[in-house]
């Protein structure tokens, strides 16, 4: 009885296996990676590489078996074999690869879906925080923190010589406000600090500061634009709070629909009715 259980879970696991076969090669990078859905099933035997399993054909399943250095060796196995050996598929999902041991363990993930649930709210997290990043190329970004930086000399008064003269920063000061004194002696130094010249140029053709001789003052335009800026990340932080709570609903009502379907059992939590 256990023997034709194992063989009907495992025709179940091939059969949607063979549906979504991969083929040779499989993309691992790219948009051709990121499309990519499908699945090898293999079998192991005392826990070395033994078959890779291609199609099904009846109760006999044409594969290659390994030998020593590539599944080369054509031949038939039948679905009986199977049963005492260990059964791993992998599913190729896009550029996340998951391992799955046996069919109980396939099986499971699949119907409960919870793995593929999990890989969803990571991806949609991890594109949202690189889509923030590239939002702004890593130049806006440094102009950003350079303008930031102007601000809080223009606001903190430090810099003043009296209230209606304040004096600006330099592309020195700006320098060492970035990356501390030890810039001086950075080998790419003279680099860096033409890379800061050229970004406060482009701030005061902006109008965001103003310069005058060698120094940069902030204007009252730059604080509207990094109002801004703040903004439009408030706006995509926002986006990003509302997907993922998108996702956390799904998976909540993909689990309802699971415990109605009687698939899961989930304990008592509390007894209110009292003794």
């Amino acid at each position: 009885m256990t023997v034709i259980i194992g063989q009907r879970l495992i025709l179940s696991v091939l059969r949607r296996v063979f549906a979504k076969q991969c083929l040779q090669t499989v993309p691992r990078s790219g948009r051709e990676g990121e499309a990519i859905d499908c699945f090898k099933a293999s079998s192991e035997k005392n826990g070395k590489p033994y078959l890779l399993l291609d199609s099904l054909d009846g109760d006999l399943i044409k594969c290659r078996r390994w030998d020593g250095n590539s599944y080369s060796i054509d031949m038939q196995e039948r679905l009986s074999n199977l049963v005492d050996g260990e059964l791993h598929v992998v599913h190729y999902y896009g550029l996340t690869r998951i391992d799955f041991t046996g069919p109980w363990d396939f099986l499971w993930h699949r119907y409960s879906r919870f793995i593929y649930i999990w890989i969803n709210i990571r991806r949609a997290k991890e594109g949202a925080a690189q889509f923030l990043f590239n939002r702004r190329s890593l130049r806006s970004q440094q102009r950003l923190r350079i303008l930031r930086i102007l601000v809080s000399a223009r606001l903190t008064g430090d810099l003043i010589e009296n209230m209606f003269s304040p004096r600006g920063l330099t592309s020195f000061d700006v320098m060492t406000e970035l990356y501390s004194n030890r810039w001086v002696n950075h080998p790419d130094h003279e680099t860096r600090q033409t890379e800061v010249g050229l970004q406060l140029e482009a701030l005061a053709a902006s109008g965001d500061v103003v310069k005058s001789n060698i120094t940069y003052t902030a204007t009252p335009k730059s604080i509207a634009t990094l109002e801004q800026a703040e903004e439009q990340d408030r706006r995509h932080r926002e986006a990003f709070r509302l997907q993922l709570w998108i996702v956390i609903l799904t998976f909540i009502i993909a689990l309802s629909a699971l415990v109605q379907a009687g698939l899961v059992s989930l304990p008592t939590l509390l007894d209110l009715r009292g003794k």
